[in-house]
């Protein structure tokens, strides 16, 4: 008797866990997209393709005169 109660909690945490990891994947992927839009965004509006180490210093000083 006690052992179909112990099965079904571990079923019932294990069906909320999966439920938690989805829509943890989810958010996550929402905000990917939400930043890759934000650094499209920023490099068309400064007219620079890539941010990388070597133009970060002009990048900065367009944003900060933007």
């Amino acid at each position: 008797m006690y052992l179909f109660y112990y099965n079904d909690t571990i079923l019932t945490l294990q069906g909320i866990f999966n439920i938690l990891d989805l829509y943890l994947n989810e958010i996550e992927l929402f905000y990917n997209d939400v930043d890759h839009y934000f650094r499209e965004r920023i490099s068309n509006s400064l007219k620079i393709g890539v941010i990388t180490v070597d133009n970060i210093e002009i990048v900065l000083k367009d944003v900060i005169s933007f």
